[in-house]
């Protein structure tokens, strides 16, 4: 065979891997896999790290896991409690779930029950540590935040400003970024020190150095490895920004109105994040009007915040009573997608595979 002829096949195998590869970085196309029916209502989902596998509550506390792949149903456990919160650690390792007054750890390959604890509080946020050593558990009621070490059992309360609203880990796993109602700073969870992190004044202009009037209820989401920070913060009565903010500056980088909040305010519910496919699922309202009419389950490119393609759409219903609930995650890998409406007609578990 010609040496040209073999030099010729590299070259087409290396441009369709690349071609394909380009092609997964930005999504065409979004194919819904199934729309499943579950026993009872579900209070919460989550994909697990690393894998098509995503688990889901339903508000009798049982737990199940859900594989993609086959559209299998696999029974966990059943935790003994309503179960408002749902957390996978990163590794995949462990799973915290949370309902009013009890909280409960489990490893997650085994079932094993790490940790139960009843009168606890009304747990508002879980979240593991990057290294999945720890668990941060925050309660509304009372309002505390603390520190639970999952090898040892010890836990620390860490001094809180203002009631929080959010917090999220910075990538280094040393120190929090907690958004309040009044301004969002960061806790050195070594020396618990705190400082401001993050204000913006009324023209707009912000810098971790410079103090302001702050728009309230900013909510810190994400910390990416390259050390940029996504939150949101309102604006007008019925709109928010989503904010990209340059940590190593102190300068934005981009702002964004996407007409939200539904999801990500009432019900605590973080973006769905694939870093590495530089994609996240977020809710757009399809109204700006104080009653919701739906939402727009979009995915976005994280690092310009520009649109991709919408992968479902909800209405909800006429006389629902209280906020709209809608539920839902990105896998890590950026292939598949979940989402519940609790709010809508017929609510189902809709499965995605995003091509």
């Amino acid at each position: 065979m010609p040496a040209n002829h073999n030099k010729l096949t590299v070259f087409f195998s290396i441009t369709t891997l690349f071609l394909s590869l380009t092609a997964w970085s930005q999504p065409t196309a979004v194919e819904k896999i199934a729309s499943l029916e579950t026993v009872g209502p579900i209070t919460a989902i989550q994909f697990i790290a690393n894998s098509d596998k995503l688990i889901f509550s339903e508000e009798s506390g049982a737990l199940t896991i859900l594989d993609l792949t086959t559209n299998k149903q696999t029974s966990f456990l059943s935790t003994g409690f309503p179960v408002a919160i749902l957390e996978v650690s990163a590794d995949g390792q462990h799973l915290a779930v949370a309902g009013k007054k009890a909280i409960a750890i489990y490893d997650l390959p085994s079932g094993k029950q790490l940790m139960f604890k009843e009168d606890f509080g009304d747990p508002g946020i879980l979240h593991f540590d990057p290294d999945n050593s720890n668990i941060l558990i925050y309660t509304r009621e009372p309002k505390k935040l603390m520190y639970h070490d999952l090898g040892s059992g010890d836990r620390m309360q860490i001094k809180t400003v203002h009631p929080i609203v959010h917090f999220i880990y910075h990538t280094s796993g040393e120190s929090l970024i907690v958004g309040t109602k009044q301004d969002t700073y960061s806790v050195d969870l070594n020396t618990g020190n705190t400082r401001v992190f993050y204000r913006q004044n009324q023209r707009g202009e912000s810098n971790i150095d410079r103090l302001g009037i702050w728009y309230d209820h900013c909510r810190p989401l994400a910390f990416t490895n390259s050390g940029t920070f996504l939150y949101t913060r309102p604006y007008g009565s019925f709109r928010r920004y989503l904010t990209v903010f340059d940590s190593s500056t102190g300068e934005l980088e981009r702002n964004v109105n996407v007409n939200y909040h539904v999801a990500l305010d009432e019900n605590l519910q973080a973006l769905g994040i694939a870093e590495d496919q530089d994609l996240m699922l977020i809710p757009q309202c399809v109204s700006e009007k104080p009653t919701q009419t739906g939402i727009n389950l979009t995915l976005f490119n994280i690092s310009n915040l520009k649109p991709i393609i919408t992968v479902t759409s909800y209405s909800f219903k006429k006389k629902a009573k209280g906020n709209a609930r809608v539920y839902y995650d990105l896998s890590s890998n950026g292939r598949y997608a979940a989402s519940y409406c609790s709010t809508c007609e017929g609510p189902t578990l809709d499965t995605f595979i995003i091509k």
